[in-house]
């Protein structure tokens, strides 16, 4: 039985899941094959894979657990190669079309064509891993992030500060590049409203920011 926040009811069958990233396959192989034409054997991996590989050991950690609550799931692996005719024809793939759960693409135009192919699938979900642009959610009602909005995360920074001790420092960071700072304001914003006495350190620079200054933490 699955939550009924979920699409899903009741699972009567396997889950079936189908991860769509760019593993960049062809290029590992390319640079592995050009490591053994130099002698060597070093095991590199084409650095584009990392975030792939990352995102796909986390659903690997996730299927385990699921599996130990006796959710038995049917985990099938896509190339996408940031190919967005790579991505048609696996969209268009019978084990695509009977999956319960789509991870991916990544990368907006990829993501774009199954989100599309798929929007009238009411039987399923489609995860998002990167993009926070809430818009998508309201147009297509399948769609799912990975990451919560910044007035989300701003809530719960809020909920979880009124639970510690009110003696502890509370740090904001600040970047230098005002465009990069959209966070902190709303942080901010959410904290001076909910704390009235809340004091905020800047720091000017990474330089300065070293374990002493959160010592608390150790």
């Amino acid at each position: 039985v699955i939550s009924s926040d979920s699409i899903f009811s009741e699972l009567k069958d396997t889950l079936c899941v189908s991860v769509l990233l760019p593993f960049y396959l062809d290029e590992n192989t390319n640079l592995d094959n050009e490591q053994i034409n130099k002698g060597k054997r070093t095991n590199k991996i084409y650095f584009k894979s990392w975030r792939a590989l990352y995102f796909l050991e986390g659903i690997v950690f996730a299927m385990d657990s699921l599996s130990k609550l006796g959710i038995p799931i049917k985990l099938n692996v896509f190339d996408t190669r940031n190919n967005p005719a790579v991505v048609r024809n696996i969209a268009s793939k019978k084990v695509v079309k009977e999956s319960n759960i789509l991870f991916g693409p990544l990368y907006p135009d990829n993501f774009k064509i199954i989100s599309n192919f798929y929007r009238l699938d009411k039987n399923k979900i489609i995860i998002n891993p990167l993009s926070d642009h809430y818009d998508l959610l309201k147009k297509k009602k399948n769609v799912y992030f990975l990451s919560p909005s910044l007035r989300q995360q701003s809530d719960s920074i809020c909920l979880f500060l009124k639970k510690l001790d009110k003696s502890i420092p509370v740090f904001l960071i600040k970047f230098s590049k005002e465009k990069e700072n959209i966070t902190y304001h709303i942080n901010k914003h959410k904290l001076d409203t909910v704390f009235e006495s809340f004091i905020i350190k800047e720091f000017k620079s990474y330089s300065i920011i070293n374990e002493q200054s959160f010592s608390f933490l150790n």
